[in-house]
């Protein structure tokens, strides 16, 4: 169910900061090919730590305290030269990711590194 909303914010988010996707494609077919979704459980984490964890290597370009969502462009891939736009929501002990990122010709999994940052920082 989680998992859902992330996606759903992730939608919303390619549909509000749309330089990041392409323009022929529509928002279901670009989630579909270029994204990933991923969760975590681990007790203590506040919305504070997650906001930490989002700005040691992106930029947050939403903030909803109220339901406790980040929409964030994190800097992935070869030299962080390419950006992938991650959701993480934050519910009690869990923290759901969604991710997008554009792949070129050598698949890098940019989505999935960009996720897995967020998760390390979060571990340590």
């Amino acid at each position: 169910m989680s998992g859902i909303i992330a996606t759903d914010k992730l939608a919303y988010g390619l549909s509000k900061y749309g330089e990041l996707a392409t323009v022929t494609s529509s928002i279901p077919t670009l989630i579909k090919k270029h994204s990933t979704t991923e969760s975590m459980k681990k007790s203590g984490v506040t919305f504070k730590h997650l906001r930490e964890a989002i700005v040691v290597n992106g930029d947050i370009l939403e903030e909803n305290i109220d339901e406790q969502f980040y929409i964030a462009v994190i800097h992935t891939g070869f030299m962080k030269a390419t950006s992938a736009l991650v959701v993480a929501v934050l519910q009690g002990e869990e923290i759901h990711f969604a991710a997008y990122a554009k792949e070129g010709l050598i698949k890098q999994n940019l989505a999935h590194k960009a996720i897995a940052f967020i998760k390390d920082r979060l571990s340590k």
